[in-house]
């Protein structure tokens, strides 16, 4: 499954979203706020929640930070080098409940801008500053076009008594998606759609896709785990 994951996503970087963030700025719900309210209306807890941004660049990793270093003084750059890679990273402050990352990422004639911003729970706390702090920093950063995914994970809130297929299948009428490929196995399904909900999509293997959902059961009665993204799921579950 992770080869299938890690597949997907190196699909996206060949194929990138593309938001315009002026437009974007005047928006009151974001994708992971619209997930967000779907599966809190399904009755599922949620645990952790990510935002991803990544943007490729046309200067080199060195002079971006140069450039990120002036915006955003305070930071603290911890930089690695090896014959083929370039990579610095810097964390913003961190609360007990959030992290914030910038990571610029130099190999061979490519370079990358990644911002992120992750967290655990979800309540009116985590929308403040999804709505904030996250959104003004990503203008602050990228300045123009960005690509994003949105994750979230959480768990059912008591003992499923259909099977995980039917269970998929009912998440993706919530989010008023239609299927476009599924995998099943005895204890995780995932399927892969297309909903009007979200802001963008890209392009899959025969059509546009802007949702992934994965559900796994963890052993006999055990607790079942949900991931959510779009548009790709980009964590590990």
């Amino acid at each position: 499954m992770k080869k299938f994951l890690y597949g997907l996503f190196s699909l996206t970087v060949l194929s990138f979203i593309i938001f315009n963030i002026a437009s974007a700025k005047g928006q009151s719900n974001t994708d992971i706020e619209k997930m967000a309210s779907i599966l809190q209306r399904e009755n599922i807890f949620i645990n952790q929640w990510s935002l991803y941004a990544r943007q490729k660049l046309e200067t080199s990793g060195e002079e971006q930070k140069r450039a990120l270093a002036d915006e955003f003084p305070d930071l603290n750059w911890n930089i690695s080098q090896g014959e083929e890679k370039w990579e610095a990273t810097a964390f913003f402050s961190k609360r007990e409940d959030v992290q914030e990352s910038i990571r610029l990422l130099s190999s061979g004639k490519e370079s990358y801008l990644v911002y992120e911003v992750k967290g655990t729970g979800w309540n009116e706390e985590t929308e403040k500053l999804l709505q904030g702090k996250v959104q003004k920093t990503i203008f602050d950063i990228f300045h123009e076009n960005v690509t994003i995914f949105s994750c979230l994970m959480g768990e059912f809130d008591g003992k499923l008594n259909e099977s995980l297929g039917t269970n998929v299948n009912a998440l993706l009428a919530a989010f008023d998606a239609r299927e476009i490929e599924k995998l099943e196995e005895s204890s995780f399904v995932s399927a892969t759609a297309y909903t009007p909900l979200f802001s963008g999509s890209i392009k899959g293997k025969s059509e546009a896709m802007n949702l992934q959902v994965g559900l796994r059961e963890e052993g006999l009665g055990g607790k079942t785990t949900i991931v959510v993204g779009t548009p790709i799921i980009t964590i590990e579950y």
